[in-house]
């Protein structure tokens, strides 16, 4: 773990992906792990120290953090479903791996993290796919709206 202290508050969460830039021994992307407060965050350590990598920042450097949040979205399998589409509102904003034992068997292709625009953006889809939701279900197709369920663990903020 590396435990960073900010100059100024951050809205930073457990499960962010943040970014630095300006340390040589931090550059790259890390994990937050926990967050103390408003200006510390502890990152799972993704150097590998036994090849030599510094565990903490270079003396006298005072590098820049980037973040994002997201919305990360979770679903149960569905029998039979090979992928699933995943819209903004009435855009579609993402398309999910194959989700069928045929293709593969790993559990985490049921998520998206969207983290809102200009980052997460419609994908090139092929010409047949809805690129807008449709306002009824149809044989084939599951097609739901999420009334609710922030922080109940189907959709959470991260």
């Amino acid at each position: 773990m590396v435990t960073v202290t900010t100059a100024s508050a951050h809205t930073v969460v457990v499960g962010d992906y943040v970014m630095f830039t300006g340390d040589p021994d931090l550059e790259g992307g890390w994990i937050v792990a926990t967050v103390a407060d408003n200006t510390h965050v502890a990152l799972t350590q993704n150097q590998d120290t036994r090849n030599g990598a510094n565990a903490a920042m270079a003396a006298g450097s005072t590098p820049t953090i980037y973040y994002w949040h997201c919305n990360h979205i979770t679903w149960a399998t569905v029998t039979n479903a090979f992928r699933y589409l995943i819209y903004r509102g009435s855009t579609l904003i993402g398309v999910s791996y194959p989700d069928y034992a045929g293709v593969n068997s790993v559990a985490l292709y049921n998520s998206f993290d969207d983290f809102g625009s200009p980052i997460t953006t419609a994908p090139s889809v092929p010409a047949w796919w809805p690129t807008t939701p449709n306002a009824t279900g149809y044989n084939g197709n599951l097609t739901t709206t999420i009334l609710s369920g922030h922080h109940s663990g189907a959709v959470r903020s991260r």
